[in-house]
């Protein structure tokens, strides 16, 4: 197990900060996830970890030992880093295990060990039979198994995923989530996981670091990054849900927020009678007797459930709802809510 350190680290490419001064601490063993849209900077820094780029300012540290610094860079291959990338990689003319063997190849295996290995990490991502297939015959899947595969046989003690599952269909994803889970409880390694897939991170990772413009906005454990978003951005990006305006009251020593017409319980922290912004989870909204008037603007069939947007009447604000069944368009109903988050920040 690896602890991995960035201080300030900053990458520049032309005039644009891919990386703007980002701090990270990640754990001996930990599951890491850098979230976000493309171009918020997650593959550049994924990249600075490896070795592939250098950092402009700043510094990268295994153990407390530096691998990267402007004017010192240990080579990737010196790093005991192994990288899953979306494309998985392969030797096209090397057979499944001669693809997993190379990395023991390099380092002078005896031949006899580099079999044993390849059985073994072969059973481990479910491709015992496999070894003497050529990539070609593969799946997309299991070619990401095989690419999954090379990694561990080498015994890395981090591993870094660059949106691994983005060519995958869903079903496909879904295995995949759970091998990746398996791999981290038997190899113990630290991994850092890339993805713009909000709902692969919250599956997988101890923390997740959310990122936009070069920044790094929040890092905390997925519930709290959902539950508690540290900002508008986060909050927006993160889980589907919707933002309204509202007064911060007190009322028997709680906190509430007072949306329209209506109360609703809040957590955070504000000052009564201050301008907030609340953000309000579908799973949280009911349609009942009481609450705040409504009307039905859309019904989408998703399912398990139904996505249903009402407009609430005193705001004239969209709130997005999940219910068992399907409300008609134009219909008024009543909205209330169990449970709303005060983003800091405001606007």
């Amino acid at each position: 197990m690896t602890s991995i350190s960035i201080r300030n680290v900053t990458k520049r490419f032309g005039d644009t900060a891919a990386i703007d001064g980002v701090s990270l601490e990640f754990a001996p063993g930990s599951f890491n996830a850098l979230l976000g849209a493309s171009g918020c900077g997650k593959t550049t820094l994924l990249r600075l970890i490896a070795g592939f780029e250098h950092p402009d300012a700043g510094e990268i540290l295994f153990d407390e030992q530096p691998v990267a610094r402007p004017a010192r860079q240990v080579p990737p291959e010196k790093r005991g880093v192994g990288v899953v990338f979306q494309s998985y990689a392969l030797w096209p003319h090397k057979s499944v295990a001669e693809n997993i063997a190379y990395p023991l190849e390099t380092r002078g295996l005896a031949k006899g060990e580099i079999a044993t290995r390849v059985a073994d990490v072969l059973d481990l991502v479910g491709l015992r039979g496999f070894d003497r297939r050529s990539v070609h015959e593969l799946s997309g899947g299991q070619r990401q198994r095989v690419a999954l595969a090379r990694c561990v046989v080498a015994r890395t003690r981090v591993i870094l995923f660059d949106e691994p599952l983005a060519n995958l269909d869903m079903h496909l994803r879904a295995s995949m989530l759970d091998m990746f889970r398996d791999i981290h409880a038997r190899t113990e390694a630290t991994i850092i996981y890339v993805t713009h897939d909000q709902s692969e991170a919250l599956a997988l990772a101890d923390r997740v670091a959310v990122m936009n413009r070069g920044h790094v906005l929040q890092f905390a454990a997925p519930e709290e990054v959902y539950r508690a978003p540290a900002d508008r951005t986060v909050a927006s990006f993160v889980g589907r849900g919707s933002i309204v305006s509202a007064s911060a009251i007190g009322a028997n020593g709680a906190l509430r927020a007072q949306v329209g017409d209506v109360e609703i319980p809040v957590r955070g922290d504000a000052a009564a009678g201050s301008s907030i912004r609340v953000l309000l989870r579908p799973e949280h909204l009911t349609i009942g007797t009481r609450g705040a008037a409504a009307e039905i603007v859309s019904s989408t069939y998703k399912g398990a459930s139904h996505e249903v947007r009402a407009r609430l009447l005193s705001t004239g604000e969209d709130v997005l709802l999940e219910l068992p069944a399907a409300a008609r368009p134009g219909a008024a109903v009543f909205v209330s809510a169990h449970d709303g988050w005060i983003i800091p920040g405001g606007d």
